[in-house]
């Protein structure tokens, strides 16, 4: 007779054991997990530094800063700010004060303004103003801040660095890592099962 009362066949046993195979995929997820979440802070720090080389101008705001586009086609360019805080909010009014003219070589004009842009890129202080495309030749910006701050600006090639994938990553791996605790925690628990006799 068992401990729960059920009559077990003679020569069989009641063992404890555990479930390799569901503890082996669990232990698998949490070190994928690791990589994952690893994976997606190295993006996230790689998208909050804007490398040297993709900077084409710096200036401040109340001031112009121009640069030679020499691409045989046209290309994209992002004005960023350089706040010197990294509150969020703070930085959101900042962004939302400037705004920019923007002249091509060939004298067509447009206005760029943080005020305007559907969504402002912002991490660690460093916030997309806008975008423009300029044709090859020289690019002068003239920015002005509504309150008269001489803002830190640059401006980069490409749009602005959305770190939506490294955010992926690092959300992705949490979950990952939360279903392998618990598939390790099931397969390391041990059952009872039922051991037939040997024939």
């Amino acid at each position: 007779m068992s401990p729960w009362g059920n009559a077990i066949p003679d020569g069989s046993s009641m063992q404890r054991k555990r479930r390799p195979i569901v503890l082996a995929i669990g232990l698998a997820m949490i070190l994928a997990s690791f990589a994952m979440i690893a994976l997606g802070i190295v993006r996230l720090v790689d998208a909050a530094t804007i490398p040297e080389d993709e900077v084409v101008s710096r200036g401040t705001a109340g001031t112009t800063m121009r640069f030679e586009h020499d691409g045989a086609t046209s290309a994209q360019f992002t004005i960023y700010i350089e706040s010197n805080s990294s509150t969020s909010s703070v930085v959101d009014r900042q962004v939302s004060r400037i705004s920019c003219l923007v002249e091509l070589s060939d004298g067509t004009t447009r206005t760029v303004s943080g005020a305007n842009q559907s969504t402002s890129t912002q991490i660690n202080g460093t916030a997309s103003i806008g975008t423009f495309t300029a044709t090859s030749g020289q690019v002068s910006v003239s920015c002005e801040a509504s309150d008269n701050t001489p803002y830190n600006l640059m401006i980069a090639t490409g749009g602005p660095r959305l770190p939506l994938s490294a955010f992926g990553l690092v959300f992705g791996g949490v979950g990952v890592l939360l279903v392998g605790i618990v598939l390790t925690i099931i397969g390391a628990i041990r059952r009872t099962v039922r051991v037939p006799a040997p024939t």
